[in-house]
C-alpha cells in the first residue's frame, strides 16, 4: 500500500504494554491504513527506578526523540497511543482525511521557509501568532499527541525535556517558564489529528476545537 504519511521518515509511537488492545485495535489499523506501519517503531518506556519524580509520559516522550536523534530521522513524527487521524467531521475547524494528508504535505513543505522547532498536527492552542501561508500557522500550543521536531534542534528539545521530566511537557513545549521553544512553534491550518480513546481524551479533543475556534478560526476570517 502507498505511504500516505511519506513526508516524514520515521514515526515514533509511545504506547506501553498496558495499552496492547489500544495499540491493537486504534493504532495498528491507522497505520495500515496510511500504509506506514513498515516504519514506526514503538516506544514502552517507564522512568528508572532511582527516578520516581519523572513523569512517565515526559520520560518516553524523552526517549522516543533520542530514538530519532539516533535513527537520523529528518523528519520525524511522534504519536501518543491516543492519536486520531479525523476521518468524519462536522466542525470547520477540523480537516479529515484524505484532504487533511494534501494539507499536511503542504504545511510540511511550507516548513522550509519558517525557522522551526516543534511542528503539531493538532493540538490546544494557547496563543495565535500568525499565518504563514493557507496551510501553517505559527503559534504557542499544548496537547502532544501528534508533533515533529527540527532535527536540527534535536539537541535542545531532548536537553530541555530532560531538564524538566517532572514538569508536563504541555508546559514545556508552550510557557516562557521553562524554555523558548514555543516561539519556534508551529501546526497545521487546521487540526487534523486529535485525542480519541476515552472521555478524558474526547473532552481534551472538544476543549482544543473550542480553543482553535476562538483564537485561530475567528483572527483567519
Amino acid at each position: 500500500m502507498k505511504d500516505k504519511l511519506k513526508m516524514f521518515d520515521g514515526i515514533v509511537c509511545i504506547c506501553t504494554k498496558h495499552e496492547e488492545d489500544r495499540w491493537q485495535k486504534q493504532c495498528v489499523p491507522q497505520f495500515e491504513k496510511l500504509g506506514c506501519m513498515n516504519k514506526v517503531i514503538r516506544v514502552d518506556v517507564e522512568p528508572p527506578n532511582d527516578k520516581p519524580h519523572y513523569k512517565n509520559c515526559e520520560y518516553a516522550h524523552y526517549t522516543a526523540l533520542k530514538i530519532c536523534k539516533e535513527k537520523k530521522f529528518k523528519m520525524p513524527l511522534i504519536l501518543e497511543s491516543d492519536f486520531y487521524f479525523v476521518t468524519e467531521n462536522t466542525d470547520f475547524v477540523v480537516e479529515r482525511l484524505p484532504k487533511s494528508l494534501d494539507l499536511l504535505a503542504r504545511s510540511v513543505d511550507s516548513l522550509r521557509n519558517v525557522d522551526w522547532k516543534l511542528f503539531f498536527l493538532g493540538g490546544k492552542v494557547k496563543k495565535f501568532v500568525g499565518k504563514v501561508d493557507d496551510s501553517l500557522i505559527k503559534v504557542s500550543t499544548e496537547h502532544t499527541h501528534a508533533y515533529s521536531v527540527n532535527p536540527n534542534y534535536y539537541d535542545e528539545v531532548i536537553d530541555t525535556i530532560q531538564r524538566n521530566l517532572w514538569i508536563y511537557l504541555d508546559w514545556v513545549y508552550s510557557r516562557r517558564k521553562y524554555a523558548n521553544l514555543y516561539s519556534y512553534s508551529y501546526m497545521t491550518s487546521r487540526i487534523i489529528v486529535e485525542q480519541r480513546g476515552s472521555e478524558k481524551e474526547d473532552w481534551r479533543s472538544s476543549l482544543a476545537r473550542k480553543n482553535f475556534t476562538n483564537l485561530v478560526y475567528n483572527q483567519l476570517k
